[in-house]
């Protein structure tokens, strides 16, 4: 009886006091009884297994075959927990002492190290009430030293069953408040958020296709020049828009466990500020150092989750490397490494996404966290004012090349009649562009439907320096000189038009009309 009171007296102790769990393994020994108390500690990716094992009698040749199948079962436990290192003591408690050969045979793989796993090897003698082991080694282990000394000469009073019920209870509190941490929220946002993205990709393909960049640009596609000309909902509206199917169905999976998860660990409150802001500094991650590309997509946002995440792992690092930690780093890691090597693929609204996520996850913070993290949490509104002033400041002091893909847009513009919409995209592509033959040529258009000639002239002549061979704009050159009243130029265009392009008809049209 004072052999099994030590071990779960000891066990008690490290349960309730230094975070360790009971684990079961199926090992017995020659009476078919389970072998002694294992008790399992996780920090971060490291863990401590502690096995308490009764001895009541054995031969030092069984001693050295139990010592090997220690290794063994060690190997068994490593793979379970998917650990990347284990510290393992083996702790043989004897009702008498034991002789001096089993003393030998313990001695002597006092301390192994094999692998990934750390050996460590002792014995407590409850009859001379000592225990043999090497110096600093529970030091060595992380663990205290005083519970296994405590015992020798304080047996509990309790009795071995009462001393497992309270064990027990430690620990449903414990899962329970895992269990609470893990689902303080139910994931409805996650669920409406994929339907609506799912519902604008069916917009954009009803309306041409997602793919085409004149649609992703009128639904709001992110776009430098038009962001820093005052559509600053820009910086929004590309979360919720898809490039293609393959890009929707991807994100969609990633929101989907991503989602749920976050949303059940922070709240359907936070977990939408998380993810729009996450998304929004994405975004503008992506203005400011990829300025030239269309973007759209939830990429940003869903960075912004996994950053969440690693808040999570700053507050919890042992439950979160316990749990989903190690899972969580892999495919983080694996993502960012495609990010940096696949072509079309948004290296900064990710990384400005996944920042912008811990950011904002410090400051709403995990609502069952115990005490708040001011200092994180007021660091962190600052850097968070610092991007927003620092973006304000370039969007509103710079001008961006944006796309190439805004001349649709401006193509657009000019066939409905909005020349200020149609004047601003070319002028400012002709200012950026100059040897693009076809920006001065709608931009001519523009200015020539404002009523201004004479300026439509000279960047029609502009556009035939870069290009000579471009019939339209002979056309057009033509129908200035017939507004000027200058025929031998008119028909000199005219012909010049139908030698580019021998099939105009309205040129040639035009061009009989002036000589008959």
């Amino acid at each position: 009886m004072l052999l099994e009171k030590y071990l779960w007296s000891v066990a008690n102790r490290l349960v309730k006091e230094n975070g360790f769990s009971l684990i079961h393994i199926q090992e017995t020994n020659k009476g078919g009884q389970q072998s002694g108390v294992n008790l399992i500690k996780n920090t971060k990716s490291d863990y401590t297994f502690v096995r308490l094992i009764p001895v009541e009698f054995i031969w030092p040749n069984h001693m050295i075959q139990e010592i090997e199948n220690t290794k063994i079962v060690a190997e068994k436990i490593l793979k379970h927990v998917k650990g990347r290192k284990m510290k393992f003591l083996n702790l043989y408690v004897f009702q008498s002492s034991p002789s001096q050969d089993i003393h030998d045979a313990i001695s002597r793989l006092s301390r192994e190290e094999q692998k990934r796993i750390e050996y460590y090897f002792g014995y407590v003698d409850l009859e001379r009430e000592r225990i043999g082991i090497l110096d600093k080694t529970f030091e060595k282990i992380g663990i205290p030293m005083e519970p296994f000394v405590h015992y020798l000469s304080h047996p509990s009073q309790e009795e071995p069953a009462e001393i497992f019920e309270e064990i027990k209870d430690i620990e449903k509190k414990r899962i329970e408040e895992i269990n609470s941490i893990f689902n303080y929220g139910k994931p409805l946002l996650t669920y409406g958020i994929i339907f609506f993205n799912a519902l604008m990709f069916l917009l954009m393909t009803f309306s041409g296709g997602s793919t085409d960049p004149l649609v992703l640009i009128n639904y709001g596609a992110k776009e430098s020049f038009f962001i820093t000309n005052g559509e600053y909902w820009r910086l929004i509206t590309p979360i919720f828009l898809h490039i293609g199917f393959i890009h929707l169905a991807l994100n969609s999976i990633a929101i989907y466990y991503l989602g749920q998860a976050t949303e059940k660990i922070y709240g359907s409150l936070r977990f939408f500020i998380i993810y729009i802001i996450a998304g929004i500094i994405g975004n503008l991650g992506s203005l400011f150092f990829a300025p030239s590309s269309l973007g759209a997509g939830a990429s940003g946002a869903i960075y912004g989750l996994f950053g969440a995440f690693l808040y999570f792992g700053y507050i919890y690092p042992n439950l979160f490397f316990r749990t989903i930690g190690t899972d969580i780093l892999t495919v983080l890691g694996i993502n960012l490494v495609f990010s940096l090597f696949a072509p079309n693929v948004d290296i900064y609204a990710h990384l400005g996404g996944l920042i912008g996520g811990f950011i904002v996850a410090a400051i709403v913070q995990i609502p069952t966290q115990k005490g708040k993290q001011w200092r994180i949490k007021i660091t962190s509104i600052l850097i968070l004012l610092l991007i927003i002033g620092v973006s304000w400041w370039g969007i509103t002091s710079f001008d961006f090349k944006g796309s190439q893909a805004i001349y649709l847009k401006g193509e657009e513009a000019l066939n409905k009649g909005d020349l200020q919409l149609a004047y601003r995209i070319f002028d400012h592509l002709v200012k950026e562009y100059p040897n693009q033959p076809f920006y001065h040529f709608y931009f001519a258009n523009t200015v020539l439907q404002q009523g201004k000639p004479e300026l439509a002239e000279k960047y029609y002549q502009q556009a035939l320096k870069i290009e000579p061979d471009f019939p339209q704009v002979h056309y057009n050159l033509a129908l200035i000189s017939i507004f000027k009243d200058d025929q031998q130029s008119a028909i000199f265009h005219l012909e010049k038009a139908l030698e580019i392009d021998p099939y105009f008809q309205e040129a040639k049209k035009l061009l009989d009309e002036l000589k008959s």
